[in-house]
């Protein structure tokens, strides 16, 4: 399954058309739109693994807890708030506490 808002929003925020969101995934930009736009409600799995990729999302089958999903929509609100380069400070930040514990 994917998410079609995180990835209007993903777009968004790299700044891709379709031109170039095409090709990095290799799917065509008429089949692009028609996902996009709502007209392909369940495209094939290996065409959402490559419209992840190319956005740079990470796409997985597997389940996560409950705190796990807290802290992503935590991630994500300070997404909202700061902006991917808020983000990458966060996560810059963790990485450094998890380091100096090891």
């Amino acid at each position: 399954m994917y998410n079609l808002e995180v990835w209007k929003k993903q777009k968004k925020e790299l700044k891709l058309t379709f031109e170039e969101l095409s090709e990095k995934s290799g799917i065509s930009i008429s089949t692009l739109k028609n996902i996009f736009n709502g007209y392909t409600p369940d495209p094939r799995m290996e065409t959402v693994k490559a419209i992840e990729t190319a956005l740079d999302l990470i796409h997985t089958d597997t389940y996560t807890t409950l705190l796990e999903e807290e802290l992503i929509e935590v991630f994500r609100d300070f997404g909202n708030q700061y902006g991917t380069d808020g983000q990458k400070f966060l996560l810059k930040i963790l990485k450094t506490i998890i380091n100096e514990r090891k």
